[in-house]
């Protein structure tokens, strides 16, 4: 995956310039497998320069990042940066539920409520949670007979 996020949104990166953010699939996140994951982003780069040879005289600047130095930015111990202490089990139809037991909260996010793949994956569950908030808001201000503040649209 090699995303040019500044081509979405432009301020990422100076005039002139873009921000290009490449992953790929590394090895598992045991510091036994560090050597592994240098040689896995060395053949990575090799590859994404032999793609593209014009863009290594145009990089500033490179970092590189393994399981180890995600675990470290994330506070997560294993190098994973799905969200909601997602396990491997919690995928599909078995992910966690937007709704929670309190009242009003609800979970957003890659890890609840959406489908899609990663920033699409969010925006879908922003979407669909929204809703969610507005109808509960909406029957909430129906059974209290309080307006709500916020103005909620009505199914028909």
């Amino acid at each position: 995956m090699m995303p040019i996020i500044s081509n979405i949104d432009p301020d990422l990166a100076p005039p002139g310039k873009q921000l290009v953010i490449a992953g790929t699939i590394g090895g598992p996140p045991d510091l036994k497998n560090a050597p592994l994951w240098d040689k896995i982003l060395d053949r990575f780069d090799q590859k994404i320069l032999s793609l593209y040879p014009e863009m290594e005289k145009h990089i500033i600047k490179r970092i590189k990042t393994n399981p180890k130095t995600t675990a470290e930015i994330a506070g997560r111990d294993t190098g994973d940066v799905i969200g909601l202490a997602q396990r491997y089990d919690q995928c599909g139809k078995n992910k966690p539920s937007p709704a929670t037991p309190i009242k009003n909260l609800y979970l957003v996010g890659c890890s609840a409520g959406g489908r899609l793949v990663g920033t699409e994956q969010a925006a879908d569950s922003a979407l669909k949670v929204s809703d969610k908030i507005l109808q509960d808001l909406a029957t909430q201000t129906s059974t209290s007979g309080v307006e709500s503040p916020i103005p909620v649209p009505r199914s028909t």
